[in-house]
């Protein structure tokens, strides 16, 4: 083999270990953990595939059903309030979500909130949790309606709880508009 076969065989190695490195120190600067998210099997625990399940039956036919909505997503904070104070209030709001959302299947305004309680969840954080969400869709004037975690339900029972507090509602308003 001559000189010039060498230098040619060299250069073409050199040129394959340059590439190899420059692809490699684009692997690096791509890191896995930039993205580290996986896909999720299931968006709902089987509890609440079950009630969700009963609560289509029970009202799909006159509302349509949302699940894991933010609550940020359905309430707005005030914006009479100062800066700080609209802060705070969207933080709070804008971490937590409801486990199902009726909206009006015309309009998609907000009929009422549904979420599932599960008592085997620590019962402490459940009631800070449910004293804020009662208050915060009190004060915007949206019905929240809770059941209890259960293996099964009864759809009538279902629909004339999530029934009666919307008449309760449309009752309350009436009497405030004939008062106005």
């Amino acid at each position: 083999m001559g000189t010039e076969t060498l230098y040619i065989i060299s250069f073409i190695l050199l040129g394959i270990a340059a590439a190899l490195l420059l692809w490699r120190v684009e692997q690096w600067s791509q890191k896995p953990f930039d993205y580290p998210y996986v896909a999720r099997t299931h968006i709902y625990s089987k509890s609440e595939r079950v009630f969700l399940g009963y609560l289509i039956r029970a009202m799909g036919e006159d509302y349509l059903i949302m699940g894991k909505v933010r609550v940020a997503d359905i309430l707005a904070v005030d914006s009479e309030l100062n800066l700080s104070k609209k802060r705070a209030a969207f933080e709070k709001i804008t971490k937590d979500h409801v486990d199902y959302l009726l909206c009006d299947r015309q309009t998609m305004g907000v009929v009422c909130v549904v979420e599932l309680y599960d008592p085997s969840f620590d019962p402490k954080h459940q009631i800070i949790r449910g004293n804020f969400l009662d208050k915060a869709f009190r004060s915007a004037g949206i019905p929240l309606i809770r059941f209890t975690k259960k293996d099964e339900y009864r759809i009538w029972d279902v629909k004339r709880s999530i029934e009666k507090v919307l008449h309760d509602k449309q009752k309350s308003q009436s009497m405030v508009q004939r008062s106005a």
